[in-house]
């Protein structure tokens, strides 16, 4: 159900508040990744696979009729990019069937959310720490979750 994905993602918004996402130190100038792009269609990562441990700004681009919101997981050690790619896809799926939603992955932490304008772009700054991490896009349509997508991975090291 549309109330049921809702539900997962307003508690993944809730949540977000002991997020690690912290803004980068004054002395270190951080790497820059992405852009993360979002289309109705569904949603790209157009940056490099691998990065440096440190402060990250993350590039967000709504190129889509709705809000772009970008969850940022990191894989739980001894879990693979795979197991996400199945969960969002499974997720995906119930969404469009009305079907209730799996919730959180259990094998990965939400560390950071970002949200992008309908036609506009964001910088989502973030202290990345050594691990694999996913990106799952949520287009909203006014306060209605419209479908999830994973775009891509990105690995630190």
């Amino acid at each position: 159900m549309k109330s049921a994905l809702l539900s997962v993602l307003v508690t993944a918004v809730v949540a977000c508040g002991g997020s690690t996402a912290t803004s980068p130190s004054p002395s270190a100038s951080p790497i820059q990744v992405g852009p993360l792009v979002l289309l109705d269609t569904g949603c790209s990562y157009q940056g490099v696979g691998e990065s440096k441990v440190g402060p990250t700004v993350i590039h967000l681009v709504d190129q889509s009729k709705y809000q772009f919101n970008l969850d940022l997981w990191r894989l739980d050690d001894g879990h693979e990019y795979s197991e996400l790619v199945s969960h969002v896809n499974e997720e995906r799926r119930r969404f469009a069937s009305h079907e209730p939603s799996l919730g959180h992955p259990t094998f990965a932490e939400l560390v950071a959310q970002g949200t992008a304008k309908i036609g506009g772009s964001a910088d989502l700054q973030v202290n990345l720490t050594a691990g694999v991490y996913g990106f799952v896009c949520i287009p909203f349509g006014g306060d209605v979750p419209v479908s999830i997508w994973l775009a891509g991975q990105l690995k630190v090291s």
